[in-house]
């Protein structure tokens, strides 16, 4: 599955073609690492020669170096999941203009 640093690039990889809008992908996320679930254990880990790690979860994807530091947090979606989102995004923040307007 692919990789995409933000939802933008994923959008440029569709107009190119490249993914659909079902096609799952990984999208990097800001997220703060402490709201993971320590519980929860992955479905696998990737090492790499260099120490770079990937812990794959269910919805989520951890990237660490081999000082155990989080270099990145990917979810797994689908740019149809990224637009209908950013449409609801949007709406709201054009209703709470209007909003806003009226008071």
């Amino acid at each position: 599955e692919p990789h995409f640093s933000s939802s933008y690039d994923a959008l440029g990889a569709y107009r190119q073609k490249r993914i659909r809008l079902d096609s799952p992908l990984w999208l990097r996320w800001k997220l703060d690492p402490r709201v993971i679930g320590s519980r929860e254990v992955p479905i696998e880990v990737q090492y790499e020669s260099l120490g770079t790690y990937h812990e794959i979860y269910a919805h989520y994807l951890i990237v660490g170096n081999r000082k155990k530091e989080i270099r990145s947090i990917y979810i797994r979606t689908t740019l149809g999941h990224i637009s209908f989102y950013r449409e609801i995004e949007e709406a709201i923040q054009g209703f709470s203009q209007a909003y806003s307007y009226t008071i």
